[in-house]
Parts: C-alpha cells; sequence; structure tokens
C-alpha cells in the first residue's frame, strides 16, 4: 500500500466498532457508559476536570454530541475479557496521514499492563489505518502519561494554556510495537456491528 494512501477513519455515525483481543476489548462508547466516564475522570484529578460545574449531566452531554458528531472518531471503552470496565481512549481528529488520540483514561488500580497492551491496540489500529503518525495533547499536571509518551520517543511540538503537544511517527510507532510485543502477542480483531 503506498504511503499516501490512507484509510479512512470509520465513523460511529455508519457503524460501530469493536477492536478485541484474548487480553482486552475496545467497546464503543453510548449513553449507558456515561457514569463509568464521570467516576472515572473524577478519579483522576484537577487535570482533567477543570470545570467546577463538570457533573454527570455534562458528561451525558459530552457523549451525546460526540455520538451525533462521530465523523472519523472512535470512542470506546476499554474491558478485560470479564467485560469489567478498566478505561476509556478515543482516535480522531484525522488530518493528512496524522490522527490524534486521546482520552485516554484507565482505572486507577489497574495493573499497568492494561495501559501498555491499550496503547498497543490503539497503535496497532493507527498504523493498519495507514496513518504515519500520531498527534496528541496531555494535561500538565499528568506526568505519567507525559512520561510514558516521552519513553516512546515523542517529540513536544507546541503548548497550549496547560495542555503540552506531542507527536511521534510510524517508525518510533513500531519500535514501540516491537518492544513490546510480549505483553500482546497478538494483533486485534475488528468486529463492525
Amino acid at each position: 500500500m503506498p504511503s499516501s494512501y490512507r484509510l479512512p477513519l470509520p465513523s460511529l455515525s455508519e457503524y460501530s466498532i469493536i477492536l478485541h483481543t484474548s487480553k482486552l476489548g475496545f467497546y464503543p462508547v453510548g449513553l449507558s457508559d456515561s457514569e463509568f466516564i464521570y467516576e472515572l475522570r473524577k478519579s483522576q484529578g484537577d487535570y482533567l476536570n477543570r470545570s467546577t460545574d463538570y457533573s454527570l449531566v455534562h458528561q451525558n452531554e459530552h457523549i451525546l454530541r460526540i455520538l451525533a458528531n462521530s465523523n472519523g472518531q472512535n470512542y470506546w471503552t476499554i474491558r478485560l475479557p470479564n467485560g469489567e470496565k478498566v478505561g476509556c481512549v478515543r482516535v480522531y481528529g484525522a488530518t493528512g496521514n496524522k490522527v490524534s488520540w486521546g482520552s485516554w483514561i484507565i482505572l486507577q488500580g489497574t495493573a499497568f499492563t492494561v495501559a501498555l497492551r491499550s496503547a498497543i491496540i490503539v497503535y496497532q489500529y493507527i498504523l493498519r489505518c495507514g496513518f504515519s503518525s500520531a498527534y496528541f495533547s496531555v494535561s500538565d499536571g499528568n506526568l505519567s502519561v507525559q512520561r510514558f509518551h516521552l519513553a516512546m520517543g515523542a517529540k513536544e511540538v507546541g503548548r497550549r494554556n496547560t495542555e503540552t503537544d506531542y507527536e511521534i511517527g510510524a517508525e518510533l510507532i513500531e519500535a514501540f510495537l516491537r518492544k513490546h510485543r510480549r505483553f500482546l502477542q497478538e494483533e486485534f480483531t475488528e468486529v463492525r456491528l
């Protein structure tokens, strides 16, 4: 496949996608996930919840806006094989050969391997869709996520208010996948609903 060719990101308005491995599953976010995501965000501290009026009602409205205007993005809950929800993540903002990912939150107390495996699945998905790099923003107070991305080789490309923007290219993504293949020795299976 030529490097300039890119498959479009699936749109939730056309169909929903489940990404599944034997260790983790990514399931499309629905309104029924609102309370879980609300509690997940609340547990993560001020760098995710700067608004003093953040509430379950606001979370419901946010999910409804995403579902109503989901062109080119996927928003998933991350689940263990037993169905337990342990996080969420979103892939969105395709521009040229780049795509963004974020809203990546893992439930506190969950094994680090869940975070690592979820990042592996995200990067497998990004490359499978034909993107050559990923970009994302991290709140300045979110030091563990900043360290994770910097350890992968992400480069700081800008700053906005209280966030730092990063980008990582396909070569570093592929190196990350090779280095950590023992944590997820399989590619995900994609199921369109």
